[in-house]
């Protein structure tokens, strides 16, 4: 919609229409000043439409033909605008040129009134702000000085592929539309997904001075926990999934519990051990997200879980001699396995097995370990099987502490080693390690595979790579039907180079109801 309008003194006669007045015509003898607005509009009865991604600020600049001498003003207001219905009209701006962020996504309307004193044009615009969040993958990555940069690559809905939209990839989220975050390490994220007392989804981000329970769909920062105010000095290095996730110093060894449903923080009240890393496993059952924490300390190898009754040590567990399955053993792996059954008092109970994988320090020799009972409501640990690992010379053997994923449905699993992708069989014979030659991915000789995870639901395999040199990470997704030995390099089905920093976590965020 445009206007145009002529200002006698303080008096102000509007026309409804640009062509009601005409170019040839006077006010007080002078030549009125020709003033409008041009768009690239085909429809005059509908508004000129502009489309941004949420995250980023809105920039309008309007294309202004004016032959006039005077000084022109500008107001922009703006306003909702649901089903052609227009909502009340906030003033913005009286620059030519909006720069203006909006709260969330959703379709608005822009109202800009220009004026010389003399005459004056109206033009609106339609602004169509895509929900970006909505839904897609959140990356957590940090550059070489320990800045975190949460960025976050949108999953298109299919209204959206058909329309053609471009991929949505963008950087920094939290200072994108949270004022005054501040540059600080992003020790981890997590979805809390939880059914009881009510269906609650939160997104908690831990960084090193504070903890953010941000929205799931604008980003917004909702509730922030100062780690300080919680226990003095405190410096969050990593945070531990679970319906309360766990913010965790290393040098002070002490914990943070962040509580889902009330969105608070408070020093864990359950004994819980310092360790040197930890490596995580979960799935989604009954309305509640399920996380499998391994607690590592490296030497002597200790790995346990945390159970609601204490700690529980896979380092208890004997092989056939007698010895702990651990004794005189280095860490090459732990993961959560795909979900196996057995049998207890007549009927068959599904679990998801802890596979441990270490290397003998005396002699060489790599062994494998399946343990069940890492769930948090398990209070023993069972060693279902502990076999050596046969290798040679030409096996392509994990990286220690390497990027590891399981595919359930084809019952592979992916572990790198430096730039190449690996399968790794596991059966009731024991593990199958590839020849060094046949990995089923291979990447630039300056990248190195930092992350991988596969999407359960889209049977997605997503492999995070960092150069060498600028510390960049990329992110690559592929079918993992195709991801196999017999068919090497299959191509990605989506890449986004160079759009994190150094990347340690990726996973789905679905879209969530307000």
């Amino acid at each position: 919609m445009k206007l145009r309008y002529i200002l006698p003194g303080l008096m102000a006669i509007t026309a409804t229409l640009t062509g009601c007045i005409d170019d040839s015509s006077s006010y007080g003898g002078q030549p009125i000043p020709e003033l409008s607005v041009i768009t690239n509009a085909t429809d005059p009865d509908k508004l000129p439409e502009v489309n941004f991604n949420y995250g980023e600020n809105c920039v309008i600049t309007p294309q202004i033909r004016y032959d006039g001498n005077g000084q022109l003003e500008y107001e922009w207001s703006i306003g909702t605008y649901d089903n052609d219905s227009k909502g009340e009209l906030e003033v913005v701006s009286n620059e030519e040129v909006l720069t203006y962020f909006f709260p969330k996504g959703g379709s608005y309307y822009a109202h800009l009134k220009v004026t010389d004193g003399t005459v004056g044009v109206v033009q609106e615009y339609q602004v169509n702000i895509n929900r970006t969040f909505e839904q897609g993958f959140i990356i957590i990555s940090n550059d070489a000085r320990n800045i975190g940069n949460l960025a976050f690559i949108k999953d298109l809905t299919p209204e959206e592929v058909e329309a053609g939209m471009s991929p949505i990839v963008m950087e920094h989220c939290l200072e994108r539309v949270n004022q005054n975050i501040g540059e600080d390490k992003i020790a981890g994220a997590t979805v809390m997904r939880m059914s009881w007392p009510s269906e609650i989804t939160r997104i908690v981000v831990a960084c090193g001075s504070k903890i953010l329970f941000i929205d799931p769909n604008t980003f917004i920062s909702i509730t922030t926990i100062e780690n300080e105010k919680v226990i003095p000095g405190f410096h969050a290095d990593m945070l531990i999934g679970g319906t309360n996730a766990i913010a965790y110093d290393t040098d002070l060894q002490r914990f943070i519990t962040i509580r889902g449903e009330d969105m608070l923080g408070v020093e864990s009240n359950v004994k819980r051990d310092p360790f040197d890393t930890f490596f995580s496993g979960n799935y989604y059952a009954y309305g509640t997200q399920y996380y499998h924490n391994f607690f590592v300390n490296r030497s002597p190898l200790a790995i346990w879980h945390q159970s609601y009754e204490g700690r529980i040590d896979a380092g208890d567990l004997t092989d056939g001699n007698g010895y702990s399955i651990l004794k005189d053993k280095e860490l090459v792996n732990v993961f959560m396995g795909e979900p196996e059954q057995y049998q207890i008092s007549g009927r068959w109970v599904s679990y998801y097995p802890g596979h441990i994988i270490t290397r003998d320090v005396t002699n060489g020799k790599y062994y494998h370990s399946k343990i069940r009972g890492f769930s948090p409501n398990d209070t023993e640990l069972v060693l279902v099987s502990h076999n050596e690992i046969t290798y040679n010379a030409q096996s392509a053997i994990p990286a220690t502490e390497g990027a590891i994923a399981v595919s359930a449905k084809y019952h592979r699993v992916y572990y790198s080693c430096g730039n190449r992708v690996y399968v790794m069989l596991i059966s009731e014979n024991g593990v199958n390690w590839p020849a060094t030659t046949q990995a089923v991915l291979t990447y630039p000789d300056d990248e190195e595979v930092t992350f991988m995870t596969v999407n359960e639901s889209s049977e997605e395999l997503i492999v995070a790579t960092a150069n060498k040199q600028s510390g960049r990470g990329s992110v690559y997704m592929y079918d993992s039907a195709n991801v196999r030995t017999d068919m090497p390099d299959t191509p990605a089905n989506a890449e986004y180079k160079n759009c994190a920093d150094r990347i340690s976590n990726i996973f789905y965020k679905p879209r969530v109801a307000n």
